[in-house]
């Protein structure tokens, strides 16, 4: 099984709330085979995030929550870095 964090692959995007990007929003990186949790991060004022130095050849799932979010929201599915 391949590492998850070893590598020079990024994930970014923005997060919007009734299509308002949105800070503060805790978004979290699960591996999408294993549902592995990975790491966490917030959105910045212009309600974007990033996840570095991810192995390219592993997929992953982005979900977003927080107090604007009623609930866990996937952002991004099976997606690999770039």
């Amino acid at each position: 099984m391949s590492e998850p964090t070893i590598g020079s692959g990024k994930i970014s995007g923005t997060v919007t709330v009734l299509g308002v990007p949105t800070a503060n929003i805790e978004v979290d990186l699960y591996r999408t085979d294993t549902k592995e949790y990975i790491m966490s991060t917030l959105t910045d004022v212009l309600g974007e995030y990033e996840f570095n130095s991810l192995n390219v050849l592993v997929e992953f799932d982005v979900i977003a929550r927080g107090a604007s979010v009623n609930k866990f929201d996937v952002i991004k599915n099976r997606r690999r870095p770039v």
